[in-house]
């Protein structure tokens, strides 16, 4: 965890740290988002993994995950998480057809 924090603490500019600060302020801004821009903060502030896990009740891997995201993509990258698609199917339409004809 060290090299990530190491990592962020310089790429946090004074702009960057600015927008993460108004949206943990701002009432317009999603609770997810704001988490996001937390977890940042403190990291870029020096805190240690374990406190970032007590403090705000994520796992190492969400950790991980937005301070990996923020580091290839600044705040924009922690506006949204990826979702998988809708209506993607879990089984292929074969296999579907395969059962509904089993089960006539």
């Amino acid at each position: 965890m060290g090299v990530m924090r190491t990592l962020l603490k310089p790429s946090l500019n004074e702009v960057d740290r600015q927008t993460l600060e108004q949206w943990v302020k701002s009432r317009a801004v999603a609770p997810k988002q704001k988490l996001r821009a937390r977890i940042i903060l403190m990291t870029a502030e020096g805190r240690p993994t374990e406190e970032l896990m007590g403090v705000l009740k994520v796992s190492t891997p969400t950790l991980n995950l937005w301070r990996k995201r923020y580091q290839e993509g600044g705040p924009a990258a922690l506006v949204k998480g990826k979702t998988q698609l809708p209506g993607t199917p879990s089984l292929p339409t074969e296999k579907v057809q395969d059962i509904l004809v089993l089960t006539q």
